[in-house]
């Protein structure tokens, strides 16, 4: 095993083994991914609920920050977690915004 570099993520997906796509990112969690397995780790159907979940999770890591620091007590960690959170319900938003753009209308027409 070697020497871990760090903050930096490994060149590749730790589940899949695929370099990210260009622009994409890996994100950490119990390993790092790529957005395409991050996605598939989330809980939900479709990437709209699957970005809900996300933000109902920053919701409740928020609320348990706000509440330790009322009572005088530090909230990094909370904190921290609920910021992943909203990062990761933004990505599978725009996942699932970019996919969408290249779905035909119910009428036929595809959409520009």
């Amino acid at each position: 095993m070697g020497r871990r570099r760090g903050f930096l993520p490994p060149a590749h997906c730790e589940q899949c083994g695929n370099a990210p796509e260009l622009g994409q990112s890996l994100w950490p969690g119990d390993k790092w991914r790529c957005t395409a397995c991050l996605e598939n780790h989330i809980p939900g159907k479709d990437a709209i609920s699957k970005s809900m979940h996300k933000t109902i999770e920053y919701a409740t890591e928020a609320q348990e920050a706000f509440d330790l620091e009322a009572q005088g007590l530090k909230a990094d960690e909370p904190r921290n977690r609920a910021e992943w959170a909203r990062m990761m319900a933004v990505e599978m938003k725009k996942q699932g915004l970019t996919r969408s753009h290249g779905m035909v209308r119910p009428n036929g027409e595809h959409k520009s």
